[in-house]
């Protein structure tokens, strides 16, 4: 027998040193191949409606990057794997690596991972909680009572989650695009988006991606000046 840095075990991965955040990052290297294969996909189907693009997307490299997210129980864990998440929806999208996370996020209606993240541990909690807490013997409540009771960096983050309101979060995020004194936002919340809501060109079959990724370039390049658009 061999000793070994990390192991996966149904799925997830575990590291030698017991640590949360060390397990993410090794996931996150071993699921990048997802988000290149989404890539390689968004390459090559240029010209599919984005609603159906957003279908793959949520699909492949989501629920991959996602996967296990019910039990990474701390901000740190979640950021680590944020970097993926950001890069799929900017090539979703079809934008500049220099566009503004908070804008485009806005732009396709979708949240930031935290606040997604929040959201799937606080309702799978919930659930958890709810059908074991009665019992005695179950590990998992066992476990969460000895963290509340050391009160831990884990137990204060499950105590966030019963505060977390995923529409509360997402106006969080329109408010800070709109508060911000960058040129670049302040266009974009008054000029390109005053309403800082998803068009509906993204569910439309009938809208050419074509058109449909100019529009989406202009409206986030959010500034005055004249610009030119390839088409390729």
């Amino acid at each position: 027998m061999e000793s070994c840095s990390s192991c996966t075990y149904v799925g997830c991965i575990f590291t030698h040193d017991a640590d949360l955040k060390n397990a993410t990052k090794e996931q996150c290297s071993r699921k990048m191949c997802h988000v290149i294969k989404f890539e390689a996909f968004i390459k090559k189907n240029r010209n599919t409606p984005f609603k159906d693009k957003e279908k793959v997307w949520s699909a492949a490299p989501v629920s991959s990057i996602l996967y296990d997210i019910e039990f990474w129980l701390g901000l740190a864990v979640i950021e680590t794997a944020n970097a993926m998440y950001m890069r799929s929806v900017r090539k979703l999208l079809g934008v500049r690596k220099t566009t503004a996370g908070d804008l485009f996020l806005i732009e396709a209606g979708l949240p930031l991972l935290v606040n997604k993240a929040k959201s799937i541990q606080k309702k799978t909690l919930e659930k958890f909680i709810d059908k074991t807490s009665d019992l005695t013997d179950d590990p998992l409540m066992f476990t969460l009572e000895k963290c509340r009771t050391a009160n831990t960096p884990c137990a204060r983050y499950t105590r966030s989650l019963d505060q977390h309101d995923y529409n509360h979060e997402d106006q969080i995020l329109k408010l800070k695009a709109r508060t911000s004194t960058r040129t670049k936002y302040h266009t974009y919340c008054n000029l390109m988006n005053p309403e800082l809501k998803r068009h509906e060109m993204y569910a439309d079959l009938n809208v050419k991606e074509n058109a449909r990724l100019k529009t989406t370039k202009i409206c986030l390049s959010s500034h005055n000046f004249a610009i030119e658009l390839d088409d390729g």
